[in-house]
C-alpha cells in the first residue's frame, strides 16, 4: 500500500468516526434540551464541540504519527 492510498483510508475512516460523532451530539443536544431547553443545550453543546476540536488539533500536533512515519520508511516491494 503507497502512502497515498494508506492516508485516503486515514481520511475515510476519520469521516465515518465524525458522522458517528456527529450523530452522538444530535442525540446529546436532544437529552438535554428536555431538562434545559433548547437553546442553552446548543450553546452548550456548541462549546463542547469546539473545546473537543481544539483538544484534538493540539493533540495531533503534539504527538509524532508512528504509522505514517513508519509506513513512509518501509520501502516499497
Amino acid at each position: 500500500m503507497n502512502t497515498q492510498s494508506f492516508r485516503a483510508n486515514q481520511d475515510r475512516m476519520r469521516l465515518a468516526l465524525l458522522w458517528k460523532a456527529l450523530a452522538y451530539r444530535v442525540i446529546a443536544i436532544a437529552f438535554t434540551a428536555l431538562f434545559i431547553g433548547i437553546k442553552q443545550s446548543i450553546e452548550i453543546h456548541i462549546g463542547l464541540t469546539l473545546l473537543y476540536y481544539v483538544f484534538d488539533l493540539v493533540w495531533e500536533r503534539a504527538r509524532p504519527h508512528r504509522a505514517t512515519r513508519q509506513h513512509t520508511q518501509d520501502p516499497e516491494p
